[in-house]
């Protein structure tokens, strides 16, 4: 688990940089047992629906193995705000899918922080764009 004594955009560089390496282990070692982690989508599936932790974790590392080329996506904190426990990051995404398919997309995302655990994750992002990057995909059988 997360140092209890980290600060809030420590935990949440923590959890960006690890999904940028798909390192899971470290991924999951953020993430409260109470998560509450929500695409803030209306043209994504499963966007709007709260996931818990073993959610998360159980389609999100199988989502961005099977969609992007390895070392993507990259995402890189650009700013940063933060209310106590709050903290708003803006983040940009890069990479290629594995098709070859360029990656790009900007996310404006919310966490709650607290004891060193993120509680709270709603993903903002340009969920048009995304969607249109994902129907250029091949669809599984």
């Amino acid at each position: 688990m997360s140092d209890g004594n980290a600060t809030p955009l420590e935990v949440v560089t923590t959890f960006n940089e690890a999904l940028s390496r798909r390192d899971w282990d470290t991924f999951a070692s953020v993430l409260g047992e109470d998560l509450s982690y929500t695409t803030m989508s209306f043209d994504l599936p499963g966007g709007g629906v709260p996931m818990d932790r073993a959610t998360v974790l159980a389609t999100l590392p199988g989502m961005v193995d099977g969609l992007f080329a390895a070392g993507s996506p990259r995402l890189e904190i650009t700013h940063v705000t933060t209310d106590g426990e709050w903290i708003v990051v803006e983040l940009d995404g890069t990479g290629e899918f594995v098709t070859g398919a360029e990656y790009r997309n900007r996310y404006a995302n919310v966490y709650q922080v607290r004891d060193g655990l993120i509680r709270t994750v709603r993903e903002y992002m340009d969920t048009g764009h995304m969607a249109t990057l994902f129907s250029q995909l091949p669809q599984p059988d």
